[in-house]
């Protein structure tokens, strides 16, 4: 286990954030985000596109993975620096 901690990266123009440190061990999954957060899952796209400028790209229901991406690095970076901060501050283990 370790506390939640988002990296960025870049695919062709876009920018992804994740918390890639043990994906085997389920650490990339995506209700972590908002239960760092503090927001209802149903309003999590919400704010990943009104507050943070990100393009959702896609839901999988079967296999429960939401993708989303950012066009600029500034705004993926910001997103990162605020759920890292809010994850460090309450000891949010993943």
């Amino acid at each position: 286990m370790h506390i939640l901690k988002l990296s960025t990266w870049q695919i062709g123009n876009k920018w992804y954030v994740g918390d890639i440190e043990d994906l085997g061990h389920g650490s990339g999954t995506w209700w972590y985000i908002p239960q760092a957060l503090d927001v209802p899952y149903e309003k999590y796209p919400h704010l990943l596109k009104d507050e943070y400028n990100a393009t959702l790209l896609r839901y999988h229901a079967k296999e429960n993975v939401l993708i989303f991406a950012f066009e600029k690095y500034a705004d993926a970076n910001r997103f990162k620096n605020c759920v890292n901060k809010k994850a460090r501050d309450k000891h949010f283990m993943v």
